[in-house]
């Protein structure tokens, strides 16, 4: 009876060790639950791009709301270059798994000079045929948002929140021969829309879009800004990664007020390069 109650105790011994088994083996699974994220899921990312856009802009300083002055081509009447290189770096935290919190900058300053072709009228000054324009355009953007990730899934991820973009434009226009010097600038915040989604086409490789938008008036002043971009990113290793982008910025300010009457138009595109590194 011994020999078999010992027998008896070992084979349910075997039972429940075979179900101690089958349960650290489920345990062991969870992707049969839940499969695995195929996107890189980061607590922060810092991307660096380097931009080589063409740049198409324009600028009037009216001497009223009601006296209007001329519209100066940035690049054929000023001198300014319509190519430009700039630096753009954004830092991105990820604190939990729908939560994404940005800061960003970017920076363009450019200089010029150029013969009139043409009478302009520049804040009340009149500027000749044959004058020495010697022109500056600068344009800072420091932008922090929120963003709250609505879809989350392991080859899919989509993104929406608002940005706040700080937009400092600064215009100088000189010409030595009259000793006349016209100077304008400003500063607002801008609330943008921001949409962004990035979709897994291969391993390593993903396809990535965004959309920034904001337009409308206040008061005397009517302004529209544009930001968008799309490419494809190589994830190279598990925390860097290559991509490459097109992207399009467009500012555009109008105003009426009677401090400040004029307009301001900088058109940036092209291809953007982004290095990419993740914790």
């Amino acid at each position: 009876m011994m020999h078999r109650s010992a027998r008896v105790c070992c084979g349910l011994l075997g039972v429940l060790g075979a179900i101690s088994v089958a349960r650290s083996e489920v345990r062991q699974m969870p992707w049969e639950v839940s499969p695995p994220s195929r996107l890189i899921e980061d607590r922060m990312r810092v991307e660096v791009g380097l931009w080589n856009a063409s740049i198409d802009s324009s600028l009037r300083s009216d001497t009223t709301a009601q006296q209007p002055g001329t519209e100066l081509d940035g690049e054929s009447d000023a001198g300014l270059s319509d190519h430009g290189l700039m630096a753009d770096i954004e830092l991105a935290l990820l604190p939990g798994e729908h939560h994404v919190f940005r800061v960003n900058g970017l920076s363009s300053h450019r200089t010029g000079s150029a013969v009139l072709t043409r009478n302009v009228q520049f804040d009340g000054n009149n500027y000749l045929i044959g004058d020495l324009v010697k022109s500056t355009l600068n344009a800072d953007i420091l932008g922090v948002g929120y963003a709250y990730r609505i879809f989350r899934m392991p080859r899919f991820e989509l993104d929406a929140g608002v940005d706040v973009q700080i937009s400092s434009v600064e215009a100088n226009v000189f010409v030595p021969k009259r000793q006349f010097r016209e100077s304008d600038a400003g500063v607002a915040p801008v609330p943008l829309l921001d949409i962004e989604t990035r979709v897994e086409v291969l391993p390593k490789w993903q396809l990535q879009a965004r959309y920034r938008w904001l337009g409308g008036s206040a008061g005397d002043t009517r302004g529209h800004y544009l930001d968008w971009q799309a490419g494809v990113q190589w994830q190279f290793s598990q925390h860097l990664g290559l991509g490459l982008h097109y992207r399009a910025l467009g500012l555009r300010v109008d105003s009426q007020a009677t401090s400040l009457p004029g307009a301001v138009r900088i058109d940036y595109r092209g291809a953007q390069l982004a290095f990419r590194a993740s914790l």
